[in-house]
């Protein structure tokens, strides 16, 4: 993606993280390029999320593990681990940011 792609959603701008970093095992430090969102960088747990959804199961009490944080597909999801298949979208963080 370069600076003159742009993903719009049915709210403008979708969210796009340019970084992200563990905090603790359930929240992460990240910050905004895209979106309603877009500039500060903020905490946001991800409890709601980890805890009740089983795809999350293995971030569970496994800080290891959600340490491993980071972007992908152009910043629009972080993941988990190696093979990426933990992962969540953008717009997932954003609406836990909001909450």
């Amino acid at each position: 993606m370069n600076e003159t792609d742009t993903i719009l959603g049915a709210e403008g701008l979708m969210p796009r993280l340019g970084g992200v970093r563990a905090i603790d095992g359930s929240n992460v430090l990240v910050n905004w390029v895209e979106g309603a969102r877009a500039g500060p960088t903020e905490a946001v747990n991800l409890s709601p999320l980890i805890d009740n959804f089983k795809l999350y199961e293995p971030l569970r009490r496994n800080d290891a593990l959600f340490s491993t944080v980071h972007l992908i597909e152009d910043g629009n999801a972080i993941a988990w681990g190696d093979d990426e298949s933990i992962n969540m979208a953008a717009t997932s963080i954003e609406r836990m940011a909001a909450s």
